[in-house]
């Protein structure tokens, strides 16, 4: 349903946004992709609008609900994830080494549902994703956690935490090498009225052949039994971040809300920004492992010049209006 994109009146335009007595144009400030946030709003700037349904909320606000006809309002929280390990290996002079970094975990995820009436001005606090890091030389280096995403009011005290961050380990004992760095864990989640996950976990690294590089990528977030940890890496293989848009379905509480309003999932197989990025052995120099856009953790780096594993994806809010 839109408004008349021809001859407009008053009344299709509370049809479309909501409103009760007599209706003023600054009622309906950005309620609809193309409507003006402040300033000037004519009749004109609401031709043939839909009412906004979804809103990603990606820095750290007071949040007030948009006036408009809506029963129920969603809210999903999702905590940022923690960046990849790195490292080097020792193989000065006589000595053999070998290194390994794994990936950092995924964020947390929490989700209430409350009834529109009772929506207000909530606190949103957007987490930062940890950032990525680089070794020295011949060492290793842990990554950063991600930090965690909060909901405040209307009802609900949700919190997000950040995944934690990879870590990086390396040898040079000669004849007997064996670098580990062990999985990290997901940021756990509470405060959902309907669902608390804790984020996908990173897999483990270990490398024992003599001047090896092993890497795995970073978790993504878990919202069913499809999603989440990331894959183990073994001597000389780079494991790929966990694809969170693999998923072939997705719960209905994510993807459907009223029929006829176009409204587009809130994650979908075609929306890779929950992705883990991939681990990474051997860069080259400038290069890292790439920084996912929410939520996922940054694989780990290993080896050469370059060793640098990219940022965890920031954390996000989505709040989805059910007509």
């Amino acid at each position: 349903m839109t408004t008349p994109t021809g001859t407009i009146s008053l009344q299709n335009v509370e049809d479309e946004f909501g409103g009760t007595g007599a209706i003023s144009l600054s009622e309906y400030y950005a309620l609809g992709a193309g409507v003006p946030s402040s300033g000037a709003i004519s009749m004109n700037n609401l031709r043939g609008k839909q009412f906004l349904v979804l809103e990603t909320l990606t820095s750290s606000q007071t949040w007030t609900p948009k006036a408009n006809l809506a029963t129920y309002i969603h809210i999903f929280c999702f905590g940022a994830g923690g960046s990849g390990g790195s490292s080097e290996p020792d193989t000065s002079g006589i000595t053999t080494g070998n290194c390994s970094s794994s990936g950092g975990a995924s964020g947390g995820y929490s989700y209430s549902k409350v009834a529109a009436s009772a929506a207000g001005s909530s606190t949103v606090v957007i987490g930062a994703g940890g950032v990525g890091v680089i070794s020295g030389g011949n060492s290793k280096k842990d990554g950063n956690a991600g930090s965690a995403s909060r909901f405040t009011g209307s009802g609900v005290t949700m919190v997000s935490n950040g995944g934690s961050a990879g870590r990086g380990a390396y040898s040079s004992t000669p004849g007997g090498d064996t670098s580990n760095a062990p999985a990290v864990a997901g940021g756990t989640a509470t405060g959902g009225n309907q669902v608390n996950k804790q984020g996908g976990d990173s897999g483990s690294a270990i490398c024992t052949s003599n001047r090896g590089t092993s890497a795995s990528g970073g978790g993504g977030p878990e919202v069913d039994s499809n999603s989440g940890n990331s894959s183990a890496a073994t001597s000389n293989v780079a494991t790929a971040g966990n694809l969170f848009s693999n998923n072939g379905t997705w719960p209905t509480y994510m993807s459907s809300y009223i029929s006829g309003r176009g409204e587009t999932p809130i994650i979908q197989a075609s929306n890779t920004s929950f992705d883990g990025s991939s681990g990474v052995r051997n860069l080259a120099s400038g290069l890292s492992s790439g920084s996912p856009t929410y939520c996922g953790g940054s694989g780990g780096a290993s080896g050469g010049s370059g060793r640098t594993s990219g940022r965890g994806g920031n954390g996000v809010v989505f709040i989805v209006y059910e007509i």
